[in-house]
């Protein structure tokens, strides 16, 4: 009943730069019926918040956690999120603790969901931790970004900087990492429209996840797309298969300095569309070994 509501306004929805968020909470669940019982989440979070089981939560716009305030989100808490200018923007710690049999969610607030409903959690380069165990984000445009500049640096503890143990599913891109280094553990990336993890000047360790079905928006899209000076080290079991056109795809930018270096070993990768692994346009190309 909420999606009726909203299909019949207008506001940042249908346009982020020139619509207002409306706040419709305390909406009915039908004609004179009873409010539904949803909590509503918007603006700048100034004191520290946790979210809890069994409650879900509407997010009007922008929700930032700003410097200085942690955002716990706990074991079965749900989060909607409605517009493509709808983020979750982490400028202070964000933990998010879902356990495997009962994992946080994040997605879309639309009765028939879609690629690219929201805009995804966005670590900024001001987060002191951001931390993604038990999740479960779909529909945004990024499932979870990292803004380049970051002074952290993921660890196998998963204490400052990670995404473990998730499920990154029907987003425009499951992980965008920017000149950024976090851990990323034991996932399961699938069915994103252009690329599973896209790197550019980063070098993140990514270990042990599920990288599957991405790349159905055609171009050089993949399960790993590897740009700029980037060195990741994608190792320990990682199983790289079904993506419509790369499994990783490599793409220099035959400068001198200036292409990636990625250390691959002790993966499956097959049965990705075009190539398995694809690697071009580097400098001095014949001088090169990866």
């Amino acid at each position: 009943y909420r999606t009726t509501i909203h299909e019949n306004m207008y506001d940042s929805f249908e346009n982020a730069n020139f619509g207002p968020v409306v706040d419709f909470s305390g909406y009915l669940d039908g004609l004179n019926g009873s409010p539904v019982p949803v909590v509503l989440l918007q603006g700048d979070l100034t004191a520290d918040l946790t979210l809890v089981d069994g409650t879900i939560y509407e997010v009007l716009g922008t929700l930032r956690i700003t410097s200085g305030v942690t955002l716990t989100i706990a074991q079965g808490a749900v989060l909607r999120f409605d517009g493509a200018a709808n983020t979750l923007l982490n400028e202070g710690a964000l933990l998010i603790q879902g356990t495997e049999n009962n994992p946080a969610i994040l997605t879309s607030g639309q009765e028939a969901p879609a690629v690219g409903d929201w805009g995804g959690i966005v670590s900024a380069v001001t987060a002191s931790m951001t931390v993604i165990q038990y999740a479960e984000i779909s529909y945004a445009n990024y499932g979870v970004s990292f803004a380049p500049g970051s002074s952290l640096t993921g660890t196998i503890a998963c204490d400052t900087l990670c995404v473990k143990n998730s499920l990154l599913e029907s987003n425009n891109t499951g992980l965008f990492i920017d000149d950024s280094d976090p851990w990323v553990e034991r996932n399961v990336i699938q069915n994103n429209l252009d690329d599973g993890i896209y790197l550019n000047n980063a070098s993140p360790n990514i270990r042990t996840n599920t990288i599957r079905v991405n790349g159905n928006n055609g171009g050089d899209d993949a399960g790993i797309d590897i740009r700029g000076t980037s060195s990741p080290s994608i190792t320990d079991g990682n199983q790289i298969s079904g993506n419509s056109r790369y499994g990783i795809y490599v793409y220099g930018s035959q400068t001198s300095g200036g292409d990636p270096a990625p250390v691959i070993t002790g993966n499956g990768i097959y049965d990705n569309t075009n190539y398995d692994f694809y690697a071009y346009n580097f400098f001095d190309a014949a001088n090169v070994t990866l």
